[in-house]
């Protein structure tokens, strides 16, 4: 068997020395290197970039020397940079330094996303205020052993109890716009909210833009006060039913704006009779189609409200003939009817008696008009009697309330009555008329409305 002959050493591979960029006091090596591609046997030249920093070791290529040396300039500068900072470091930097990182592994995070959360936070909360003073407060109104909702459920929770409830229509419309724009200015649990934050939405209600075209009007004194009423009613009902801590009182903190009093308007007893006698013509020559004198007599001389009596397309009952009793001279205001839910006993005057008589029916609606406020602007024209916006507005009921006051000259009374609140009645209708005027008020009779030459009919509508 042949010897087998001894094989040839390879040859050394031979190693070019880096092309040096030098950076100040720091060299970054440059490779040159060459590689043959198998298909095509074409040797192709590359450089590579080595370099260390404190995230470790680090390799790049580029095709041609300049632009490794750029890029190698780039890699030394940012080096000697960060050399540069860190010999800025002073003692105490590198203790807050350690003790952030500390902080950091002690919640099982890394420093950066640590800074990134507290940063991102800060912003959300705002410039001056504490992220950490924010979150203590949460945690402290956060209710327990419930899954909590946003303002915007916890808004259709009440509105839908208060339907089941039977509450006002007219309450309820109000109550509903108010809330829902509340909601949507705050989606967020209720807990959360700060009396800073309710303030300056509610300001900002008040200097909302007065342009035609815009979304929103402002809002007055006692708006404003009527919106922090429905912020109460859902406070109260979320604290009711364990969706915010008893401990809550922020909207204690928020400042009640000082509101005008109400300055009560009444008709005299000649401005009524012209409304009467206006609405009779107009009713005697077939243009109103339904009677409104009934309507406007119950509220004269007995103050029903006009809800009480008129309420199309709710789903609450109003008065019905059946509640009137003109030989007793008794009306009766069923506690599913009134605004307060009492049963109210009016005591009617004859002149009162005099009027509803020929309208009487064994039951059925006091008024089958589906405008009534309209046909009331347009005999208050035909009367000349004041009628813009803001004149004599609910007038009706306010004069009775003062004309029985000053005829009884008796607070209780009256209030059981008008069903309103002695204090209400003390605060508003004292000194409005005198009992003579109270006289006349009640003496006013059909009899006079029909033989009373107050206007020259003609063809005036």
């Amino acid at each position: 068997m042949p010897e087998a002959l001894p094989s040839e050493p390879k040859p050394k591979r031979v190693r070019h020395k880096p092309h040096l960029v030098n950076v100040g006091s720091i060299a970054i090596p440059v490779y040159r290197t060459r590689w043959r591609k198998k298909a095509s046997n074409r040797v192709y030249q590359q450089y590579v970039i080595i370099w260390r920093d404190a995230a470790g070791r680090h390799r790049e290529k580029r095709n041609t020397l300049a632009r490794a040396e750029d890029r190698a300039r780039t890699i030394g500068t940012n080096i000697l940079n960060g050399q540069t900072a860190q010999n800025q470091f002073t003692e105490a930097d590198r203790a807050r330094y350690l003790h952030c990182l500390e902080q950091a592994r002690s919640q099982g995070k890394s420093l950066e996303l640590l800074v990134t959360e507290a940063v991102e936070s800060q912003k959300l909360a705002g410039s001056g205020q504490s992220v950490s003073a924010l979150v203590r407060f949460a945690k402290e109104h956060q209710p327990k052993d419930v899954v909590v909702k946003s303002i915007p459920a916890l808004v259709d929770d009440l509105l839908a109890e208060k339907r089941r409830l039977a509450k006002s229509d007219k309450w309820l419309g109000t109550l509903t716009q108010q809330l829902k724009r509340f909601a949507t200015q705050f989606d967020c649990p209720l807990h959360l909210l700060r009396a800073s934050e309710i303030t300056a939405w509610l300001d900002g209600l008040r200097h909302a833009s007065r342009k035609p075209n815009s979304p929103s009007r402002p809002i007055g004194l006692r708006t404003r006060k009527n919106y922090y009423a429905a912020m109460r009613e859902l406070v109260k009902f979320a604290q009711a039913k364990g969706q915010l801590s008893r401990t809550w009182e922020e909207l204690q903190h928020i400042e009640d704006a000082p509101v005008a009093p109400v300055e009560v308007e009444i008709y005299t007893p000649d401005q009524l009779l012209k409304l009467m006698v206006a609405r009779q013509a107009l009713e005697d020559r077939g243009r109103s189609g339904a009677t409104l004198i009934p309507f406007l007599a119950l509220q004269a001389w007995a103050g029903i409200r006009h809800e009480e009596m008129h309420q199309r397309g709710g789903a609450k009952p109003w008065l019905d003939w059946s509640n009137i009793d003109l030989a007793k001279g008794i009306i009766k205001i069923k506690a599913t009817v009134g605004k307060t839910k009492k049963l109210r006993l009016i005591t009617m005057h004859p002149n009162l008696v005099a009027w509803l008589t020929p309208y009487a029916k064994p039951s059925g609606p006091i008024c089958d008009l589906n405008q009534t406020a309209g046909a009331l602007d347009r005999t208050k024209k035909l009367a000349r009697i004041p009628n813009r916006r803001g004149q004599l507005t609910n007038a009706l009921r306010a004069s009775f309330i003062s004309y029985r006051l000053a005829e009884t000259n008796d607070i209780g009374l009256t209030s059981r009555e008008a069903g309103n609140s002695p204090k209400v009645i003390q605060e508003n209708y004292l000194e409005l008329a005198t009992a003579a005027d109270a006289q006349r008020w009640f003496s006013i009779v059909p009899n006079q409305a029909e033989i009373l030459p107050l206007f020259a009919w003609g063809k005036r509508s």
